[in-house]
C-alpha cells in the first residue's frame, strides 16, 4: 500500500512538472546567417528560449531590430544556461526597435522570447551593426 501511495505521488509530482514546463503557441522559425539571426513570428505566445553562438568576434555588443505587426513582448538573454538572465529590449507593434546595447563575449549565449499575447512580425539579433 505505502509502495502505491509513494508512485501515485511521485507520478503526480511528474505530472505537475511538465505541465508546468514553459511553451508556446503559433510559429516561429529562425533563420541564421554568419553573426546574425532572423527570427519570425506567427501569432506566437508563451516563452521560447533559442542558443546563438558567438564566435571570432572578441567582446562586444548586441544590435537587435524588431518590427512587430501584432501583440508585445520582451526579450531577455543569458550567457550560459546557469547564469541570470537579463532584459535585452522589450518590443510592441507599430513601434518599430532599432538599437544596440549590453557588453557580450564570445561565446553561446541564450536569448529568450516571452510573450502573454499573440504576437507577430520579425525580430533580428546581430552581433555586427546590422545595415539600415
Amino acid at each position: 500500500m505505502r509502495k502505491t501511495l509513494a508512485l501515485s505521488l511521485t507520478l503526480c509530482i511528474f505530472l505537475l512538472c511538465f505541465a508546468g514546463c514553459s511553451g508556446y503557441e503559433g510559429k516561429i522559425s529562425q533563420e541564421n546567417q554568419t553573426h546574425c539571426a532572423t527570427f519570425t513570428f506567427d501569432s506566437f505566445a508563451g516563452t521560447r528560449t533559442v542558443k546563438l553562438k558567438r564566435s571570432g568576434l572578441g567582446d562586444g555588443q548586441f544590435y537587435y531590430r524588431a518590427e512587430l505587426t501584432e501583440g508585445s513582448m520582451t526579450v531577455s538573454y543569458k550567457m550560459g544556461w546557469f547564469d541570470e538572465q537579463w532584459p535585452l529590449f522589450y518590443a510592441e507593434a507599430g513601434t518599430p526597435l532599432d538599437s544596440c546595447g549590453h557588453y557580450i563575449w564570445d561565446g553561446s549565449i541564450f536569448i529568450t522570447f516571452a510573450s502573454d499575447v499573440p504576437i507577430s512580425g520579425t525580430i533580428i539579433i546581430s552581433f555586427v551593426p546590422l545595415k539600415k
